[in-house]
């Protein structure tokens, strides 16, 4: 298969795509509390690059207003109450 037509292929089952990043987040979230969030998540929201929200995130766990769980790709935060 040519890579255009794979992408056309792609492209034209979203319904499939939609499914697979819904299984993806609730398997990427199963495992934290319901007030935790990712580098990723926090940027998103903030409308933030990776790099400007980590700077933001590290101020806040260093002020002890969030806690640090995870390592690498499995990183959140916590909101510490």
């Amino acid at each position: 298969m040519k890579v255009k037509e794979a992408i056309e292929k792609a492209q034209g089952n979203e319904e499939l795509w939609q499914q697979l990043d819904a299984a993806l987040q609730d398997i990427e979230t199963a495992n934290r509390p319901p007030n935790a969030f990712t580098k990723v998540e926090y940027a998103a929201k903030k409308g933030l690059n990776n790099d400007q929200a980590y700077r933001e995130i590290a101020k806040l766990v260093k002020a002890g207003k969030l806690r640090k769980e995870g390592q690498g790709n499995a990183t959140f935060y916590v909101l510490v109450r």
